[in-house]
């Protein structure tokens, strides 16, 4: 899997006290989860980091809507550490 599709399909295949879990886990609300994945916002590279990390490999940091200052920080730490940074 790869894109969005791979947020997507974990997040919408959890059930609803699932997806709270995984929103405390990550430090944001299921609100916000749903947001991204039907479209209607971004991620800040923080939280996609976490989001990543607790998914345990499920999707990657690719897999996620990240806000422009978020790529621009990935980009930059991806050439800092030589190629593929980590989570993503």
């Amino acid at each position: 899997m790869s894109g969005m599709n791979s947020f997507k399909l974990f997040f919408s295949g959890l059930d609803r006290a699932g997806r709270a879990e995984f929103a405390v886990l990550c430090g944001t609300t299921p609100g916000l989860l749903n947001k991204l994945i039907y479209g209607g916002g971004r991620v800040e590279l923080g939280l996609a980091d976490v989001m990543v990390a607790v998914g345990c490999g499920r999707f990657v940091l690719a897999d996620l809507p990240l806000t422009e200052r978020a790529k621009a920080q990935h980009a930059a730490r991806t050439k800092a550490y030589g190629g593929e940074a980590t989570n993503g």
